[in-house]
């Protein structure tokens, strides 16, 4: 009886992760993000209005009279990873915040004027666009890190009196942004 309840538990066993296995592969995880597994071909723009006006590189937004702040980027840490402080110059005016580094122009070109981004680029680049309404700010943006995978940035916040809070997300992670106008 013993042998017959073993054999019949090792079936079980084996019909259930075979169940399990079957359902990881063919699950649609096409509507998942990307660090969940998703794989879309490209992630279309929610058409955000503001920032889309503004989908070129910092140097050619040449009607903007820009100031760089010198701020920090704080993000909480994240499943196994650290959380980590980062010193981030961004460059503000009348209306609008800005953040370029790395190989933003290769970024440019692939999402061409921002109606389709990649899922996937080689190049290392962050890319972010705020606007400013009043003293409310909305930040979106785009990066590679590690992988090649894009990750979204999104934050929202304030700017008072010189000084520029956002909150949001850089990826998966929990984020905080803080610059200051210069005196």
């Amino acid at each position: 009886m013993k042998k017959l309840l073993l054999g019949l538990g090792a079936i079980v066993g084996i019909v259930v992760i075979f169940g399990i296995w079957y359902f990881i592969e063919t699950y649609d995880r096409s509507n998942l993000p990307e660090w969940l597994g998703g794989d879309p071909e490209y992630v279309q723009s929610d058409g955000a209005p503001q920032v889309w006006n503004h989908f070129v590189a910092v140097d050619e937004l040449s009607e903007q009279d820009f100031e760089r702040w010198p701020g920090t980027l704080e993000c909480d840490p994240w499943q196994r990873w650290d959380g980590f402080s980062r010193e981030k110059t961004l460059w503000v005016s009348d209306g609008m915040v800005a953040y370029d580094n790395g190989d933003v122009a290769a970024f440019l070109e692939s999402a061409g004027d921002g109606t389709a981004i990649p899922a996937k680029l080689t190049a290392r680049f962050e890319w972010w666009r705020g606007d400013i309404m009043e003293s409310d700010v909305v930040m979106e943006g785009w990066y590679t890190a590690v992988t090649d995978d894009l990750k979204r940035l999104q934050m929202r916040g304030r700017l008072v009196d010189g000084v520029l809070s956002l909150e949001g997300t850089r990826g998966p992670r929990d984020c905080r942004v803080e610059a200051t106008r210069p005196k």
